[in-house]
């Protein structure tokens, strides 16, 4: 099972970080803490899609746990004059 979550444009720093604890104490108290199984055996993956902006932050708060941290979206070019674009290196130089 995928549980997986794209947050728009909404959040600041302080909401993300709220949320990403919430969802590790969420995850401890269903039994799905070490990511392979929930209560009855069921495999679970846990992933949030934060904004660009808050990419790092959230990797830092969720690397700690079995939840993982994507993109929203990707420039298909590596880099170039594509105002608010962000470019898949980008993506994985923020975590």
């Amino acid at each position: 099972m995928i549980i997986a979550c794209n947050w728009k444009m909404n959040m600041n720093s302080t909401a993300a970080h709220d949320l990403i604890s919430a969802m590790i104490s969420c995850g401890i108290s269903c039994g799905i803490s070490d990511g392979l199984s929930a209560k009855g055996g069921n495999h679970v993956q846990r992933i949030v899609f934060p904004p660009f902006p808050l990419l790092s932050a959230v990797h830092s708060v969720a690397s700690a746990s079995n939840i993982a941290v994507g993109g929203q979206d990707c420039h298909r070019e590596s880099g170039g004059a594509f105002t608010g674009d962000v470019s898949a290196a980008m993506l994985s130089d923020a975590g």
